[in-house]
Order: C-alpha cells, then sequence, then structure tokens
C-alpha cells in the first residue's frame, strides 16, 4: 500500500483510457492521500502529485520507486 510521500512512477496498463493517461506514464509523482469519498466509487484511488496538479490514480496505474 502507498504512504503519503511516497515517489511513485505512472505505469502503462491495458485497460487504461490512453486519450487521459499517456501524457502520464513513466512520469514520477508524490502520493499525497488516499481518496475517501462519497464521489469515488473504489477506494483504491489515490491522490498524485504531479507536474504541478494534484491528480487523481488508480493503485493499478502506480508503481512505488525506491530510491
Amino acid at each position: 500500500m502507498f504512504q503519503k510521500g511516497d515517489l511513485v512512477r505512472i505505469k502503462k496498463v491495458p485497460d487504461q483510457n490512453r486519450y487521459k493517461m499517456e501524457r502520464f506514464w513513466g512520469k514520477l509523482g508524490i502520493v499525497m492521500t488516499q481518496v475517501k469519498d462519497d464521489v469515488v466509487s473504489s477506494p483504491n484511488i489515490w491522490k498524485v502529485f504531479i507536474e504541478g496538479q494534484m491528480i487523481h490514480f488508480h493503485k493499478l496505474d502506480l508503481e512505488k520507486v525506491n530510491v
């Protein structure tokens, strides 16, 4: 599981929406928090700071980077 502050790489996986995800593939981001609200249908969504913005990603789209 991820924790706040984890460095992650955005993975390219088969079930992604290419139009929305292509620009993030292979880029690094920092996990900020797990999204826990009524709007999100999955408990596996994480808020990631990437390219100067906060973006929601599914946990299967993320790969933890060990430094």
